[in-house]
């Protein structure tokens, strides 16, 4: 029993040490992510063939995890995952936990023969984020800091360089709990998180939204989660039509807008966005809301996010003159942010 808790101070301490180096400034203890075990000697082959991302990178040694979509056969998002290749054949799937027993129940339907075990881990495993000044590992990349992995994750432009940790739950709680108290790091809420993946492009489907969109219509060929090289998967064909013909119709954009200026009781998903231009006397509907979320960059400026979904038309289409607002003509006026994911084509957002 005794040498059973000095390993495990010994692992606190290691774990403790290793974010001191990457000089931890934050981490998100309560995220609203779950993990999938996904093992068996045709784990590999049976999610190239379920998800949007080219699976075998994985085996490359310069990437261990990559952001992937899990569309239905019309070509709709079931759920947006982050796949992780563990171990040889275990791979492990982050996913919106109020989606982690759908997306569970649907990989099991394709099953069949395959050599494959599909399970929710969050019994034994748990995933938090952290923010450091300079993490040392390429992104795409994973680190083993004793017990724990963590997973290197693109740059937040506004809250710096992040990643996952995943691990067993008693060891990463306790780790956090005496970093808490003896490195005096600030724990903060999911929507941190949330805003941190806003900021880096990311849109994550939950249960309001799961097969409403396809992949191109949220970004997720802007931000390496579609392979337009691999092979067959649900919605293969109308995902790479799209592509290969240039129809994307649509695409997201983020607005922020300070709290004290919106009724929150009246915010929601699907409030729409206009665009208004006072010189011509114009106003029109352009897209609406399809997340929120809620953070403070300075003190007493509590800000809220709005992920928003726009006609490229009207994007590429915006003018110094133009604004945008929440609801209503008259309603709020919107700030832009520019997101990473947008190439020369989409300069005009900023």
């Amino acid at each position: 029993m005794y040498d059973y808790i000095n390993t495990y101070t010994y692992l606190i301490f290691e774990i403790m040490n290793k974010l001191f180096q990457y000089k931890l400034t934050a981490f998100c203890a309560k995220m609203d992510f779950s993990l999938l075990s996904v093992t068996g000697e045709d784990s590999e082959t049976f999610l190239q063939n379920q998800f949007t991302n080219d699976i075998l990178e994985l085996k490359n040694e310069s990437i261990d995890h990559v952001l992937s979509g899990y569309c239905n056969p019309k070509g709709r998002l079931i759920a947006i995952v982050r796949i992780l290749r563990f171990k040889k054949s275990q791979y492990l799937l982050i996913v919106p936990s109020e989606l982690a027993l759908l997306v569970l129940s649907r990989l099991k339907i394709f099953i069949l023969r395959s050599k494959v075990k599909i399970e929710l881990a969050d019994e034994n495993y748990i995933v938090t984020g952290v923010w450091c000044e300079k993490i040392n590992i390429p992104i795409g990349s994973k680190e083993n800091i004793e017990e724990l992995v963590l997973l290197k994750d693109t740059d937040c432009p506004v809250l710096g360089e992040r990643g996952w940790l995943i691990g067993e739950k008693n060891l990463i709680l306790k780790s956090i709990n005496n970093i808490k108290e003896k490195l005096l790091i600030s724990d903060l809420n999911s929507n941190y998180w949330k805003s941190s993946e806003f900021f880096s492009s990311r849109f994550w489907i939950d249960k309001t939204s799961t097969e409403n969109f396809t992949p191109q219509s949220v970004n997720l060929d802007l931000i390496n989660g579609v392979s337009f090289n691999k092979g067959c998967y649900p919605g293969q064909e109308i995902v790479a039509r799209t592509h290969y013909l240039g129809k994307v119709k649509k695409r997201l954009i983020l607005a922020s807008v300070n709290e004290e200026k919106i009724d929150k009781t009246q915010l929601k998903k699907d409030t729409p966005i206009f665009k208004n231009n006072s010189k011509e006397n114009t106003s029109a509907k352009i897209g609406f809301v399809v997340d929120i979320s809620y953070c403070q960059f300075e003190k007493n400026l509590n800000q809220v996010l709005l992920m928003i979904q726009c006609q490229i038309n009207e994007l590429k289409n915006l003018k110094d003159s133009d604004t945008l607002s929440l609801k209503e003509k008259n309603g709020p006026e919107l700030a832009l942010y520019a997101l990473p994911c947008f190439s020369n084509e989409f300069n005009e957002i900023k």
